[in-house]
């Protein structure tokens, strides 16, 4: 398996076996622009000789700079846009608590 392979099944594959493969997976005319933005130049991703090894096996959430949706920003510079996070933080708390609260079926 290489890099390629690898990158091809986040984006691609990760988008037609979620029945998105028309509508996103690929920087592609019609398609959604949904792409993370990403610094591929920090020390420990340096240098730069490989994009798709670079991106595959270096980077990390320390590397993305923003994040585009339909190809509108909804992160920019580590800053999540239009989110009301106490609320969001509130919600997430409530789901978790409602889920261990729950018994499971046998």
């Amino acid at each position: 398996m290489t890099t390629h392979d690898v990158l091809d099944f986040a984006t691609l594959q990760g988008a037609r076996t979620n029945g998105l493969g028309a509508v996103t997976g690929s920087l592609t005319p019609g398609k959604k622009a949904d792409l993370p933005v990403v610094h591929a130049e920090e020390p420990h991703t340096m240098p730069l000789n490989d994009p798709i090894g670079t991106l595959v096996l270096g980077c990390d959430a320390r590397n993305i700079g923003a994040v585009l949706v339909g190809g509108e920003p909804r992160t920019w510079n580590g800053r999540v846009l239009d989110v009301d996070l106490p609320a969001l933080r509130a919600e997430v708390h409530a789901s978790r608590a409602y889920l261990l609260d729950t018994p499971t079926a046998a």
